[in-house]
């Protein structure tokens, strides 16, 4: 009788649940790394974690999952790693980080999924699915970058809809205190306090037909919530070591007092005004405890960026409000940036002649297509020669996956903006660049914002630091309005 083969068993079938297919000496490091950070997060974080219903079986199961985490500092995949028990992860990281930081061979040693934020990117879609049909454990920040001032940015909801495809389960993974231990506007190392972590499960792999993609989008913002510096002043949490308010003025430029922008200046636990000479002074858990106002000055409003209006701006913010915290105030900076926009392109069309219908246009249409201008009630598009309202000096580079060696470094032009669109004049000449919202949203405070424009990628560094935030600022005031003009 012949002699029965066993069946061939497939080494996907035999991996272990979840593990990524790394090279054998990325095992040892791992957890390895998993112990002295472990150490380092509870020595100076004192950082614990928390299970919600059903995560852990979540975990362990067959299902293909999906974290979705909260983006607030450099810190977060180690809190994320740490509250997974050491189970191995593949993260999805920015463009940037995989292929040209120094962290780049790290990067590739993990497997990190490269993506490009804030841009459709079908290659990293695919790596995600593939890695998602291997039952790995995929970690994925729909904010796409770290908070501004420690509360949710725009989320990608395209997330969802790529789970549900790969039919996975969605753990979210809400992180608090990480931003204070480590803003986006630091200029030093981090600051020692208390991070927690909270893991809940969203969806589990058949599920996804019970509520519609509106309904997913609601669960997720309601697990994925936060506010930090409230949150640090409930649980009494401080954050002192460090340079305290150092680069925070790259953030909140305006005088909540004068309605001036771009004149606070940052000393110690002080945000003063250089205009009017109020103070805002902040504690230990980033709450605005005092604010005194200086001696009254005569008017004399700022450019709304600088170097870009002569004469008598449209940038007067409204006075006298009084921030509660760091995310209070950067909304309320928000909305006025919006604002003077608006009142800008009022001002400017009615200074134009009558047959020139910009009086009808908005700012907004620099960011919204077409058909969402009838929705706005913002009137017809106007052809006419385009009329810029500000006009930026920059250093501008193309620092994407195409950029050959010849086209590398920086190169003079203007960032010209109107009522239609943005514009960017080099050696090469004038190119509008397809503005939208949220393409603005990749930035680094004090140094440049990042556009795609076809197949290049390109980082704008304006001459005047502050712009940088001012224009992050505009493009978040227009994210908000289209999406509660869609809700509506």
């Amino acid at each position: 009788m012949a002699e029965q083969k066993s069946p061939r068993v497939s080494k996907a079938k035999t991996k272990a649940k979840g593990r990524p297919d790394w090279p054998w000496y990325t095992y040892p490091l791992w957890y390895l790394s998993y112990l002295a950070l472990w150490i380092w997060a509870k020595v100076c974080f004192r950082f614990s974690y928390a299970y919600g219903p059903g995560v852990e079986a979540a975990l362990e199961s067959e299902e293909p999952v999906l974290l979705l985490a909260n983006h607030q500092s450099f810190t977060d995949p180690i809190f994320v790693m740490l509250a997974l028990k050491a189970r191995p992860i593949r993260f999805v990281v920015g463009y940037f980080l995989a292929h040209v930081s120094k962290f780049k061979g790290m990067m590739r040693a993990l497997r990190a999924i490269p993506i490009q934020q804030f841009v459709a990117d079908p290659a990293a879609l695919r790596q995600i699915l593939r890695a998602l049909k291997n039952q790995e454990r995929v970690l994925i920040f729909p904010e796409g970058q770290r908070s501004i001032d420690g509360r949710p940015s725009p989320f990608d909801y395209g997330t969802l809809r790529l789970a549900a495809k790969a039919q996975a389960c969605v753990i979210t993974v809400r992180l608090s205190g990480a931003y204070l231990a480590w803003p986006r506007w630091n200029q030093g190392r981090f600051r020692c306090g208390k991070v927690e972590a909270r893991l809940d499960v969203l969806a589990r792999a058949g599920e996804w037909a019970k509520l519609d993609q509106a309904g997913w989008q609601q669960k997720l913002q309601a697990q994925l919530s936060y506010d930090d510096p409230a949150w640090a002043h409930r649980h009494s949490s401080k954050y002192s070591r460090g340079r305290k308010l150092a680069g925070l003025s790259l953030i909140l430029h305006a005088c909540p007092a004068c309605g001036r922008a771009e004149v606070m200046q940052a000393d110690g636990w002080l945000l003063s005004c250089q205009a009017c000479g109020a103070s805002f002074r902040f504690n230990a858990n980033y709450q605005v405890v005092t604010g005194e106002k200086g001696p009254p000055e005569p008017e004399s409003p700022l450019p709304l960026l600088a170097g870009g209006l002569e004469g008598p701006s449209a940038n007067q913010l409204n006075r006298g409000f009084m921030p509660k915290d760091i995310g209070a105030w950067h909304h309320w900076q928000i909305q006025e940036e919006g604002s003077a926009w608006q009142r800008l392109i009022e001002r400017s069309a009615a200074e134009s002649e009558a047959s020139r219908p910009v009086d009808q246009d908005s700012v907004l249409a620099s960011w919204l297509t077409w058909q969402d201008l009838g929705k706005l009630g913002l009137g017809e598009r106007d052809q006419a020669a385009p009329h810029f309202l500000v006009t930026l000096p920059i250093n501008y580079e193309d620092v994407g996956p195409l950029a050959s060696e010849h086209k590398a470094g920086k190169r003079p032009g203007l960032l010209r903006l109107n009522a239609r669109g943005c514009y960017l004049e080099g050696p090469e000449g004038r190119v509008r660049l397809p503005l939208r919202p949220g393409s603005l949203l990749m930035f680094s405070q004090g140094d440049y914002v990042q556009v795609k424009n076809g197949e290049a990628l390109l980082r704008l560094y304006p001459h005047n630091p502050l712009a940088v935030i001012r224009l992050v600022d505009l493009s978040l005031y227009l994210h908000t309005k289209l999406y509660k003009t869609k809700k509506s």
